[in-house]
């Protein structure tokens, strides 16, 4: 595990306090994201980060980090560790060093993921094996070993989940899974101040990106969900969200 910073002032949170508006501040809170270099966790990262947080960023490869954090300014509070979510002793290792910060962790936003498509006729065990250690073990080992420090500061997780597509079935199952984690741990946090929230991304039908033409949400849209879900009062919590693309409606 290896780790790199770039360092400097924060920026001006967007939802300080003011004039009796009791959205949640970000300013100076601890975020942790997974799946920090690819798009979406790349778009949550530096939302959080224009917000005045002060960013953890895990994902394997080095270079799309090193990006995030270059994405981010120089005056962000970013840094980022090198993290397979598919390994034990990674996520332990990143787990204890993110401990030892000056503050208990505030916001631990889940984005990491793989996709590898495959239906039951066909489908590769490794593939699924793959998909099952990232996109839901992976999770809930960092979920596990942050959970003390969420507790201890009334923090906030937020699982981004992506809806396979008909026949995705490997896709579908861990899938399924993340939203069991985040139902069950829901239930576990009641009453201790951390709130859990689930985004579902979906596709709509139409000339979009997705596979068989299907349209997503942009990484920027997903990010502005998740920051929605995050400033909401103290009091309330979104427990889930349902995003997708509206079908033939342009930017």
């Amino acid at each position: 595990m290896t780790g790199e910073a770039a360092g400097g002032s924060h920026r001006a949170a967007a939802s300080v306090l003011d004039d009796g508006n009791d959205l949640q501040p970000l300013d100076g809170k601890v975020a942790v994201v997974t799946g920090g270099g690819g798009s979406v966790g790349r778009a949550v990262a530096l939302s959080l980060a224009d917000a005045g947080a002060r960013v953890c960023v895990l994902d394997r490869d080095v270079a799309d980090l090193r990006e995030t954090v270059s994405s981010a300014g120089s005056t962000a509070s970013i840094l980022f560790l090198q993290c397979d979510l598919g390994s034990v002793s990674e996520v332990s290792g990143a787990a204890d060093f993110i401990t030892r910060f000056d503050r208990p962790v505030d916001v631990l936003v889940h984005t990491a993921d793989v996709h590898v498509r495959h239906g039951v006729d066909g489908g590769v065990v490794a593939d699924l094996d793959e998909q099952y250690l990232v996109n839901l073990r992976g999770p809930y080992l960092m979920t596990q070993q942050l959970l003390p420090s969420l507790r201890e500061g009334g923090g906030h997780i937020v699982f981004v989940n992506p809806t396979a597509e008909p026949g995705d079935t490997q896709y579908a199952m861990t899938r399924a899974g993340v939203r069991s984690l985040a139902d069950e741990t829901r239930r576990e946090v009641e009453g201790s101040g951390v709130r859990v929230s689930t985004i579902h991304v979906g596709a709509s039908a139409g000339d979009g990106p997705g596979e068989s033409g299907r349209s997503v949400p942009d990484a920027v849209d997903i990010a502005d969900c998740v920051m929605g879900a995050l400033e909401m009062p103290a009091r309330v919590e979104i427990s889930e969200m349902h995003l997708r693309s509206r079908a033939g409606v342009g930017a």
